[in-house]
């Protein structure tokens, strides 16, 4: 599974290694993005999606890159091209809403991309929870609050994100 974006931690398994956390300097934190920074690695990814322009996984993989990279609009290019091709794939929904929530500050922008997410796949916990924080940030509380809560109906207890849900609804209340 490629990498996912999120504001604290992500679940990603980049090439079987060990996860390890980075920060973009966007205000994320990429559970294995040292695999994604630098020209070097941008260019590689790159590379990969121009040369097989329908695989969905070769363009999350090159907007993970772009992103972490600090491109913002490129990253917006390639997870839009992933759900084109993959329109059932809930990782480029998220990671979209990231690249406007985190990467470009436009919370209104990401929302629907969260949405998208949590319709996509429901039990999907990084699509609620980036859901209600967005929410917050809109100053919606009870928005945010109805996120957390359809997190925790819909969401694995055995779900790392599950306590994160029980922990913002108890700073809700």
């Amino acid at each position: 599974m490629p990498a996912n974006i999120t504001n604290q931690t992500t679940s990603a398994n980049v090439a079987g290694k060990a996860p390890s956390v980075s920060s973009n300097g966007h205000g994320g934190l990429i559970v294995g993005g040292e695999a994604y920074g630098g020209q070097d690695n941008l260019a590689k990814y790159e590379k990969a999606a121009d040369a097989h322009p329908s695989d969905a996984h070769a363009q999350i993989q090159a907007g993970i890159s772009a992103y972490v990279n600090g491109d913002m609009q490129k990253a917006i290019r390639y997870y839009k091209k992933a759900i084109s091709d993959d329109p059932k794939n809930v990782i480029p929904y998220n990671n979209l809403g990231n690249v406007y929530y985190r990467g470009l500050k436009q919370p209104k922008e990401a929302l629907q991309y969260y949405q998208k997410a949590t319709q996509v796949d429901p039990s999907y916990g990084f699509g609620w929870l980036n859901l209600g924080l967005c929410e917050l940030d809109l100053g919606d509380k009870s928005a945010a609050k109805a996120a957390f809560q359809q997190g925790l109906s819909k969401v694995s207890k055995s779900d790392p994100l599950y306590k994160s849900f029980q922990d913002n609804l108890k700073k809700l209340s």
